[in-house]
């Protein structure tokens, strides 16, 4: 039930968000942008709020948080996953056999989009897909090891 009025709730949030889009004429180079870095770092902010330390919360753990962080939370993850299920179609392709998932570095990726927004004020109106490919893309290279000419 809890879950129900929560997914309505975000569903609002995101309705008003697309239609408070403007409606002018784009010229070339124009990208529109459904959500912002700056809206996704407000939202991402709280995500902590429900992920203590972050990690998922046991059923036995007692949180104290408001509505307002559980739909910000729900709506920084969700926007995650759609962001990088999204980026899996266009490498995978429309017709694939779906393979239940889950993201083990959420709490690094969150970490590293709140550092990369924070120390990019001149980005805040860009696409925050475009912030998330950029910082996935630097945790990948922080991750590999550098290959030594001999």
């Amino acid at each position: 039930m809890r879950v129900n009025a929560l997914l309505v709730l975000l569903a609002v949030v995101l309705a008003i968000q697309v239609n408070g889009q403007a409606t002018e004429k784009l010229r070339p180079g124009d990208r529109p942008v459904f959500m912002s870095v700056q809206l996704l770092q407000l939202l991402c902010e709280d995500w902590y709020s429900l992920h203590p330390g972050g990690r998922t919360p046991k059923d036995s753990d007692v949180l104290n948080v408001s509505p307002e962080e559980i739909v910000r939370s729900a709506a920084c993850e969700s926007y995650i996953f759609g962001v990088l299920d999204g980026g899996l179609e266009d490498k995978i392709g429309p017709r694939y056999h779906p393979v239940s998932s889950e993201l083990n570095y959420m709490k690094t990726l969150i970490d590293s989009f709140l550092k990369y927004a924070k120390e990019r004020p001149e980005e805040q109106d860009f696409a925050a897909s475009t912030a998330l490919n950029n910082v996935q893309r630097l945790i990948v290279q922080s991750q590999t090891p550098e290959k030594n000419d001999e």
